[in-house]
């Protein structure tokens, strides 16, 4: 609702919420890394916070900490290749070799294959990592025929992930 307010509370940041698209992550070490993909978010404690748009990240290491000056996120893989959007793989395959284009000073890649379009059913998660990483292998002889949509975001070598690449879909047939 207009001129309502939204936080996030974790043990070591609060995050303040203004119209937009973020994610909030508490890593194992209890730190906090917000990253924002659209919009704003005061991130930080009530005393000490930093403003951080769209495309930009922060961290906070313990509470009492002051924020991470904003980070500018890596881009999301422009482009995905195999499996082609809306192909029909073959009957009897073990596994499947996904592929994308690789981003400029990507540590690390992120893939997700769902059973739906809004990737809330994920039936398959993968983290590859690599510089250089553009290829994925992943066992589909355990999915149910039927439609499954994919798609990647890459990882900095500080941690900080992309928005995700435009999703494709696939075809898993009948046996």
């Amino acid at each position: 609702q207009r001129d309502s307010r939204f936080e996030i509370q974790t043990p070591t940041a609060t995050s303040f919420i203004r119209g937009t698209e973020f994610r909030v992550k508490v890593e194992d070490n209890s730190a906090t890394r917000l990253e924002v993909l659209e919009g704003a978010v005061d991130f930080g404690s009530a005393a000490e916070n930093v403003s951080v748009k769209g495309s930009f990240g922060s961290w906070i290491e313990a509470a009492g900490n002051t924020p991470d000056a904003p980070h500018s996120l890596p881009a999301a893989p422009a482009e995905l290749f195999t499996p082609e959007d809306k192909q029909v793989l073959d009957d009897g395959l073990a596994t499947y070799q996904f592929s994308w284009a690789t981003v400029e000073n990507a540590a690390k890649y992120h893939l997700e294959v769902a059973a739906d379009a809004d990737f809330k059913q994920l039936v398959e998660e993968a983290w590859l990592e690599g510089a250089n990483a553009d290829m994925m292998s992943l066992r589909i002889d355990t999915l149910e025929p039927g439609t499954y949509f994919w798609r990647v975001s890459a990882l900095d070598s500080q941690g900080y992930e992309s928005p995700w690449s435009q999703p494709r879909y696939f075809i898993y047939p009948l046996k």
